[in-house]
């Protein structure tokens, strides 16, 4: 290697220890990876950084060769000159790290089956036949067969259970997810007796009822490139005025229904159905704005 590609090779790794340092001290990495992985970002660092200093080394011993102490200062040369020099396409290298500093990086989003309610005078396209009782449960009517579920995903089930006045307990759509399996970090017969609090971005679809949105999170296990969109549907106290992709806060309470086949094309509300297919259904009696959480993620 020539001195001339040792110089850009270290001016390139300093550059993406430089960017990765810079993901790492201000949390943006938290927007590429989960941070239970930020350990390989450290050790990636401590490679660059070996690196880096290893061409320093290269770079302080080859001028040393060059200039001895007590010699002439003057090269000897053999008679021709090569030339040194870089590939142009080495200067590719520089291109993500100056995409990354020019484009700011932007949280991901679901997208998919999006678009304005239908109007109130036409029927849901997504109402397979269940209803929601005044009493709470879920009544749902499938020919001759009719069911009820209300904590339980059993046919037969009692009313659903009074639910404990006080504050609102804040859940996360993973600790929602959680409570089908009945999980010590999120037990079903506490959310399912409690006012709950959840916040995400706001999916509208024509499958949903005019009062009906899905509140949902991204969740990152790995890395953004396995981002899966979780969703609740949620029932407003009123036809539904929130925009696309806008956080919202909703408190609440929270059920189990049968799930409606026709609603298959909403991911995020598919990512929370179970193999006896029932999901949660979230009933809100408060609806409020909220800024963006620190972590618009989250991690598993």
């Amino acid at each position: 290697m020539n001195r001339y590609k040792t110089y850009f090779t270290t001016i390139v790794l300093s550059g993406y220890f430089i960017f990765l340092f810079f993901l790492l001290r201000t949390g943006t990495i938290r927007k590429f990876i989960n941070p239970r992985l930020s350990f390989l970002t450290v050790i990636t660092l401590v490679i660059l950084g070996a690196m880096i200093l290893y061409n320093l080394a290269r770079i302080a011993a080859e001028r040393n060769s060059r200039h001895p102490a007590g010699g002439s200062g003057h090269e000897a040369h053999c008679g021709h000159h090569h030339r040194e020099g870089v590939a142009p396409s080495s200067y590719l290298l520089f291109v993500p790290v100056l995409m990354s500093l020019l484009i700011a990086p932007q949280s991901l989003s679901y997208s998919g089956n999006s678009a304005p309610p239908l109007p109130a005078s036409q029927p849901p396209a997504g109402d397979s036949g269940w209803k929601l009782s005044s009493s709470g449960t879920a009544q749902l009517s499938n020919g001759a067969a009719s069911y009820s579920l209300s904590d339980q995903p059993a046919a037969g089930a009692a009313a659903t259970p009074a639910v404990a006045a006080g504050a609102a307990t804040e859940y996360t759509q993973l600790e929602i997810g959680d409570i089908i399996f009945d999980t010590l970090k999120a037990p079903r017969q506490k959310l399912l007796r409690s006012r709950i609090r959840l916040i995400g971005k706001v999916l509208r679809s024509p499958l949903l009822k005019p009062d009906e949105i899905v509140l949902y999170r991204m969740i990152i296990t790995c890395c953004a490139a396995d981002g899966l969109a979780a969703g609740v549907r949620v029932k407003l106290p009123g036809p539904a005025s929130f925009q696309a992709e806008e956080w919202v806060g909703v408190e609440g309470t929270l059920q189990l229904l049968p799930f409606d086949p026709k609603l298959q094309s909403i991911d995020p509300i598919i990512s929370m159905v179970t193999p006896e297919k029932i999901y949660p259904y979230f009933t809100a009696t408060t609806v409020y704005k909220v800024d963006p959480p620190r972590d618009e993620y989250l991690y598993p």
